[in-house]
């Protein structure tokens, strides 16, 4: 019977141990990213969980019409189940409804403290090309991006998931309304999927 040698039950401890961590790999839960939006992460909301797969677990919030303020009760329910990530689109509704914009900024700060152990948190910026009815508010939705920014840089977790960027290269290329939403505020099937496939691409460069 041949003897075991120290270096070699190092050896099976480490190949044990190497098994081990693959099939735990293998089998680990997706993890789970909170969700809080408005109608537009309602409608999208079919394109992002076919976009995560089996990578994430969605867990969404959302809401038609709701205002950054207004989600943080929703924020809280979501917080308390402790997200690895979590997604926020907010602020269009602040815009189009006419409220003030540093209650805004205030409200997405409030609902980005509520996720303190979050490792990123990816926060979806404002179309500046939406109109309310015919009426440009790209100015307001300015406003809000620019909020975003501040909150940026003040949380190195943060980063801008650029729909605006998207939106607005697709109008100069296919002007005056663009391609990608169905009312300048809602994405179609084609903004959807791209808005997905962004937020997908965020999560993936999470570090």
């Amino acid at each position: 019977m041949t003897r075991l040698t120290p270096a070699r039950w190092f050896i099976i401890g480490a190949a044990v141990l190497g098994v081990a961590g693959l099939v735990w790999w293998l089998l680990r839960p997706a993890p789970t990213v909170a969700f809080l939006g408005d109608s537009i992460s309602v409608v999208a909301s079919p394109e992002i969980k076919a976009e995560l797969g089996s990578d994430y677990t969605p867990d969404v919030a959302a809401a038609l019409g709701i205002e950054a303020g207004q989600m943080i009760p929703a924020g809280q329910a979501a917080a308390a189940k402790n997200p690895d990530q979590v997604v926020i689109e907010l602020g269009s509704n602040d815009v189009l409804h006419g409220a003030s914009l540093n209650n805004a900024e205030v409200d997405l700060l409030k609902l980005i403290t509520l996720f303190p152990n979050a490792r990123c948190i990816h926060m979806v910026n404002i179309n500046t090309n939406m109109t309310d009815n015919g009426r440009p508010v790209g100015t307001g939705a300015g406003m809000v991006n620019t909020a975003l920014s501040h909150l940026h840089a003040a949380d190195k977790r943060i980063d801008i998931i650029d729909w605006n960027q998207i939106v607005s290269a697709d109008v100069a290329a296919h002007p005056p309304g663009g391609t990608l939403t169905a009312d300048t505020v809602h994405p179609n099937p084609a903004g959807r999927a791209l808005l997905a496939h962004a937020i997908k691409t965020a999560l993936d460069n999470c570090n």
